[in-house]
C-alpha cells in the first residue's frame, strides 16, 4: 500500500527460502501494523517493523529454524520520498547489503549451505564446488543393494516422504454410503489422472487416498516433535488421518503432528476430497517441519551420514529392475510424480542426483525393454550430471530367467531372432547396450569410468558360457557377477529364527563367515 521496498539481510540458510522471511512478515505484520501503515510516516513504520522483525527472529532462533535478521533498510520509492532517508545513504546501504550477500553466500553448484555453514557434496571442491575429485572411500570394496520405494519402509532416503506413498488409493467420499451402499476401503473405480499421476478431477461422490509411513513398528523419521508439514500446488481440499491429526490449515501448507501408533490404522492417511479440475492439487510433499528450510538438500542427514560405509551404490530395487515396463525414456516417472514407488521405479534424474550428491559410484540397472534412445539417454544423463571419478556399473535387465518377465522377453526375443536359447539374447544385447554406453563416454572415460557387467548363476556356469559366446562380448565386458546365497549357517529357518531378535551382530556376523568359504565351489568354475 505505501509503495515501499524493504532490503532484509538475511543468513545464508535463507537466502534462496524465501518462505523463513514470509513467516516473519507474517508473523510481524497484524492488523493494527496494517493500519499504521496508512498514517505513520515511513521511517516510523521501518524501525517499528524492525523491531517487530527482532522479536520474530529471536522466537525462530529459540525453535531453531533459521534465523531472521534484525536489521532492516529501506529505499523508497513512489509516494514514499527521501525526507525521511538520506538517499545517499539508502543507496550505498542497499548495494552494500547486496554485495555483502553475494560475498557470504556463493552460488555452490555441487554443494549445500547450511545456518551459514558451507560445504562440498563428497567428490566436489573449490569455493563453488564445481571441481571434481576422488572421494576417499573407508571401504573401497564394499557397496550396498538399497531396497525399493514403499510406504512401510524405513530406508527414509529423501526428505520428501512422499516419495514413498502408496498408489491412489478409489473411495467414497465421506457420508456417500449408507444402509444401501456398504463402506468399501476400495472402490476399484476409475480415476482420471494427469501424466504425473494427480487427478484431473472427482465426482461429488468419491474421494482418493494414500498411504505414507505405514507399518513402521513406530519407527517414523527421527524427530523430537513428530510434527510434518504437507505442502501442495494447485486448489482442492486434503484431510489428514490414522496417526496424524492437522494442526494449522491455509492454502498449499498443512500442518500436522503424529503420534505414533502400532494399531491397524497406523501411519499416515492422506485423503484428497476435493481437487479444481481447472487447477488440480498437484505437487504434494510431505516433510518434517524442521526441514521446511533444508528440503533442498533432498537427502536425509541420517541416509548422508549411513552411506559414507560404502563405495557403490547398486540401485536395482531402487529402479523396480524386476518386471519393468519402461521402453521408451518418457515412460520413465518425473521428479514431480505423485509416487516413486510404482513400478517403474524412481525418476532417473532422481537415481543420478543421489549418486551425485552422496558421492558414492552407482551400479544401474537398464530396464528389459529399453529402445537404444533410451539407453542412450541415460548414459548422456549420467556423463553429464556425475563427477568423471565417480564409477559407473552397468547391468542389462536382471534374473534373466523364465520365471521372471525379463527372462519371458530373452526367450521370445532368441525365438523371433533365430538364437539358441534367451541367454544368448541376453548377451547380445548387453554388448549392444555396452557400446552405446561406450560411444557416449568415448575412449578415455569408457576406461577409466565405466565398467560392464553380465550377470549369471553361481550353480550353472553354462549360463555364463552361453551370454560370453557372443563375438566381443568377453573382450568389452569388465565384470562377471554370478548372485551367490549364502545362508550363515541357516540362520533364517524356523528353528534358528530367534537370532534376529536375540543375536548378537558378532554372532550373526561369525556364522556368516563360517559359509562364506563355501562360495569358493562356485567361484573356481568360473576362474
Amino acid at each position: 500500500e505505501t509503495s515501499a521496498t524493504l532490503y532484509v539481510p538475511v543468513t545464508l540458510a535463507t537466502l534462496e527460502h524465501t518462505a523463513a522471511l514470509h513467516y516473519a512478515l507474517e508473523t510481524a505484520i497484524t492488523k493494527e501494523f496494517v493500519q499504521q501503515l496508512k498514517t505513520a510516516p515511513a521511517l516510523k513504520v521501518v524501525k517499528e517493523l524492525s523491531v517487530r522483525l527482532t522479536a520474530v527472529a529471536k522466537d525462530m532462533v529459540d525453535v531453531q529454524l533459521p534465523i531472521i535478521p534484525v536489521s532492516v533498510i529501506m529505499a523508497t520509492s513512489g509516494t514514499l520520498q527521501a525526507s525521511n532517508v538520506n538517499s545517499s545513504v539508502k543507496g550505498s546501504q542497499v548495494q552494500l547489503l547486496r554485495s555483502k550477500s553475494a560475498e557470504l553466500q556463493p552460488a555452490l553448484r555441487d554443494g549445500d549451505c547450511r545456518n551459514g555453514q558451507c560445504s562440498c557434496w563428497p567428490g566436489f571442491k573449490g569455493s563453488t564446488c564445481e571441481d571434481a575429485t576422488p572421494t576417499n572411500f573407508p571401504n573401497e570394496n564394499l557397496g550396498i543393494n538399497l531396497g525399493g520405494l514403499a510406504y512401510w519402509s524405513t530406508q527414509y532416503i529423501h526428505r520428501n516422504y512422499f516419495y514413498q506413498s502408496s498408489a491412489w488409493i478409489p473411495q467414497y467420499y465421506p457420508g456417500y454410503y449408507n444402509s444401501t451402499l456398504a463402506y468399501t476401503w476400495n472402490t476399484s473405480e476409475n480415476i482420471a489422472m494427469r501424466s504425473d499421476g494427480y487427478p484431473t478431477s472427482l465426482n461429488a461422490s468419491q474421494k482418493v487416498a494414500k498411504l505414507v509411513l505405514r507399518d513402521l513398528k513406530l519407527k517414523y523419521p527421527k524427530s523430537d516433535t513428530n510434527r510434518y508439514l504437507l505442502l501442495f500446488e494447485g486448489e482442492g481440499l486434503i484431510d489428514i488421518g490414522f496417526d496424524a491429526t492437522i494442526l494449522n490449515y491455509r492454502p498449499g501448507r498443512i500442518l500436522f503432528k503424529v503420534v505414533p501408533t502400532t494399531v491397524r490404522d497406523n501411519g499416515v492417511y492422506v485423503q484428497l476430497l476435493k481437487t479444481n479440475p481447472s487447477n488440480p492439487i498437484h505437487n504434494i510433499r510431505i516433510i518434517l517441519e524442521s526441514d521446511e528450510y533444508l528440503v533442498q538438500e533432498v537427502i536425509t542427514d541420517s541416509f548422508r551420514e549411513f552411506i559414507k560405509q560404502f563405495s557403490t551404490i547398486r540401485l536395482m530395487d531402487l529402479s523396480s529392475t524386476n518386471g519393468n515396463p519402461n521402453i521408451n525414456w518418457s515412460d520413465n516417472v518425473s521428479p514431480v510424480q505423485d509416487t516413486q514407488a510404482g513400478e517403474k521405479g524412481v525418476c532417473p534424474d532422481l537415481l543420478v542426483d543421489l549418486l551425485k550428491r552422496t558421492g558414492r559410484n552407482g551400479w544401474i540397472n537398464i530396464p528389459h525393454l529399453a529402445t537404444d534412445d533410451y539407453v542412450t539417454q541415460y548414459a548422456t544423463l549420467l556423463f553429464n550430471k556425475l563427477s568423471p571419478h565417480q564409477l559407473i556399473y552397468v547391468e542389462y535387465a536382471i534374473n534373466v530367467e523364465f520365471f521372471f518377465e525379463q527372462g519371458k522377453y530373452a526367450i521370445a526375443q532368441a525365438t523371433a531372432l533365430g538364437l539358441s536359447n534367451p541367454h544368448v539374447f541376453y548377451g547380445t544385447r548387453c554388448l549392444q547396450i555396452f557400446t552405446i554406453f561406450s560411444t557416449v563416454f568415448g575412449a578415455n572415460r569408457t576406461t577409466s569410468q565405466l565398467r560392464f557387467v553380465v550377470s549369471g548363476q553361481a550353480v550353472n556356469v553354462w549360463v555364463m558360457r552361453q551370454a560370453m559366446s557372443v563375438p566381443g562380448l568377453a573382450t568389452m565386458a569388465n565384470i562377471i557377477a554370478i548372485a551367490p546365497y549364502f545362508d550363515c549357517s541357516n540362520i533364517g529357518n524356523s528353528t534358528n529364527s530367534a537370532y534376529y531378535s536375540i543375536g548378537s551382530v558378532d554372532d550373526i556376523i561369525s556364522r556368516c563367515d563360517s559359509t562364506l568359504s563355501t562360495m569358493d565351489s562356485a567361484i573356481t568354475p568360473y576362474q
